[in-house]
């Protein structure tokens, strides 16, 4: 079992998967198997093979057209049930079915916050309110403790984190805004709670 990368939102005011779908989006969607354990939906859609928008731009100078240059997209939002809480996790541009309003602002972060080990944060975004607003990705070559990126309590306001877990079963790595992402190995029956392995049972989600 390979490490899958996973973007996980929580999602508010919903009582079934389908209040989560944005009023402009109609995705195709799939039931999910009852015999895996497994509550929501799954949805998703896929785009036509078409040729890229510089194809047309560098065909002029070709001696030839690039009749077999074609790239197409597809996207993938499953939306389970765990800890009596919705959570939607978004494949390709999945995230884009989701109705803005049923994303619970922050999650990832204070997630994150709450699970990386403080000495081993790697990067940080900070919005500084001053005479204009100032937005800074701060990195670091390797793992360092929150002074390392001068940081102001004062006066910038928190908006991502990334760094390793104190826990190391939990990810190797997770990142937290709005989402949480996180490199782990799982298998998709482990994801909601109900298993030795629960993913997002060990979630603090009564934020």
């Amino acid at each position: 079992m390979g490490t899958r990368r996973l973007t996980i939102y929580l999602l508010r005011n919903v009582s079934q998967p389908d209040d989560a779908i944005a009023p402009d989006k109609s995705p195709q969607s799939q039931t999910l198997d009852a015999s895996s354990g497994v509550e929501g939906k799954f949805y998703f859609s896929s785009r036509r093979a078409d040729p890229p928008p510089w194809v047309s731009f560098v065909e002029p100078i070709l001696s030839s057209p690039l009749q077999s240059v074609k790239t197409s997209s597809a996207s993938g939002l499953l939306i389970i049930k765990a800890n009596d809480r919705h959570f939607a996790l978004t494949f390709g541009y999945g995230r884009g079915f989701i109705d803005p309003s049923k994303i619970e602002h922050q999650f990832g972060l204070r997630v994150a916050l709450n699970r990386i080990d403080p000495r081993h944060i790697r990067s940080l975004d900070t919005k500084t309110f001053e005479d204009m607003v100032v937005t800074k990705n701060t990195q670091s070559s390797k793992s360092s403790e929150l002074p390392t990126f001068g940081v102001d309590v004062s006066r910038d306001m928190l908006r991502a984190v990334t760094g390793e877990p104190r826990d190391k079963t939990l990810a190797k790595r997770l990142s937290g805004s709005d989402a949480l992402v996180l490199n782990v190995e799982i298998l998709p029956a482990d994801l909601p709670k109900g298993t030795a392995e629960g993913l997002i049972d060990t979630l603090p989600v009564r934020i």
